[in-house]
């Protein structure tokens, strides 16, 4: 039997949740939601864009997007460019640079960020954008994150919270917010 671009995808998500189970770092995802929430962030991206890169670097992007996510008051974004490096960050995204998203689900985001990026001249890569429903404390600390679903409920301290991610060419110093955010290193 051939084995297809899906199946690759599927072995590669599977061996980075078998690195999560073992990592010994902190600030990730709590290994028991990994598997779902490594299955929930890369389901809208091609098999292609994701069989390019290691199972460390897969893993690495979601610990590194979770993070950014781990404290977020109610109303504000977070937003983070970086170009990780296994030195510093623990993984890569093949010398590109990066742009993180946090914030409440709003239309027409990804196209904002897209945009953006255009304007200043960026070859994007690729974008992935998971939607994930959280709980946070009243002052923003995540307390739980699970898949979004069409039939979710929104109430309480429960929101829809799009998280976005961009690999793009650009240097994380030429790429400047241009409304008011919060930007993280």
């Amino acid at each position: 039997m051939a084995v297809t671009p899906e199946d690759t995808k599927t072995d590669l998500l599977e061996k980075a949740a078998e690195i999560a189970a073992h990592r010994r770092s902190s600030g990730g995802p709590p290994s028991v939601i990994t598997p779902e929430l490594l299955r929930s962030y890369y389901r809208r991206v091609a098999a292609e864009d994701v069989s390019e890169r290691g199972e460390v670097d897969v893993y690495g992007a979601v610990a590194s997007h979770f993070r950014l996510a781990g404290s977020r008051p109610q109303g504000t974004a977070r937003v983070r460019v970086f170009t990780p490096t296994v030195q510093e960050h623990g993984w890569s995204a093949g010398g590109h640079s990066v742009v993180e998203v946090v914030t409440d689900d709003m239309p027409f985001l990804v196209d904002s960020v897209t945009l953006a990026l255009g304007e200043e001249q960026r070859t994007i890569h690729v974008v992935i954008h998971p939607q994930f429903e959280v709980v946070r404390t009243v002052t923003g600390d995540l307390v739980d994150v699970h898949p979004a679903t069409s039939s979710s409920r929104i109430g309480g301290f429960l929101t829809r919270v799009r998280a976005m991610a961009t690999r793009c060419f650009s240097p994380p110093d030429s790429l400047r917010p241009r409304s008011p955010t919060s930007v993280s290193k």
